[in-house]
């Protein structure tokens, strides 16, 4: 909603220039776990029951993306596992703030990925669907992008053929009588309407 920021306050993690942008992937999850294990006994000890079952929330590292936050609301390009931290942002400082988007599906972009931005083609409505990001490698074949595509996104980006034309119901007897007669009648009509125009052949 347009109410809601952009972004909200995620963590704060103190990170050296030289660790690399899957470590700090780690780190993040790492610390999102404890954060919720610890949110977790804090409301366990509030309770007045006597047994408490608490589950532990997974954050799994690969679906983090990393991205490079830019001022206001704009992000940058996706962060890639394999580079350091310092190298990865367009500027390092203390303060700097990195965006992160929680995927719901394993992602690592290494140095030969390519990020495609995909958009869906609704013929129908001759509209594109909103773009989504994608991660493939370089040397991708056509066929194997098709697959990643289909298995991504399914019925979102690939619509259904269009439905074949409803077949016409054969006229009946009856029918095709009162058709002949609506012919014949248009037929009469502009005859009398030629006769009588006074546009005449002139043979008297």
């Amino acid at each position: 909603p347009a109410s809601k920021p952009p972004f909200s306050p995620l963590a704060t993690l103190p990170l050296s220039g030289a660790v690399k942008v899957s470590s700090v992937k780690q780190a993040l999850a790492k610390h999102l776990i404890d954060q919720a294990a610890t949110a977790a006994a804090a409301a366990a000890t509030m309770t007045t029951t006597t047994t408490t079952t608490t589950t532990t929330t997974l954050v799994d590292p690969l679906c983090l993306r990393l991205r490079d936050k830019k001022v206001g609301t704009t992000v940058g390009s996706i962060l890639r596992d394999g580079r350091a931290l310092r190298s990865a942002l367009t500027a390092f400082a203390d303060g700097r703030q990195v965006a992160v988007q929680f995927l719901g599906a394993p992602e690592t972009v290494g140095p030969d990925d390519l990020v495609l931005s995909v958009k869906g083609f609704r013929a129908a409505a001759k509209k594109f669907t909103a773009p989504v990001e994608l991660v493939v490698p370089r040397a991708v074949p056509l066929s194997e992008l098709r697959r990643l595509l289909a298995d991504r996104f399914g019925p979102k980006l690939f619509l259904p053929p269009p439905s074949p034309p409803a077949p016409v119901a054969p006229l009946t007897e009856d029918a095709a009588d009162a058709n002949a007669d609506a012919a014949a009648s248009a037929a009469g009509e502009g005859s009398a309407s030629g006769d009588g125009d006074g546009k005449g052949d002139g043979k008297g």
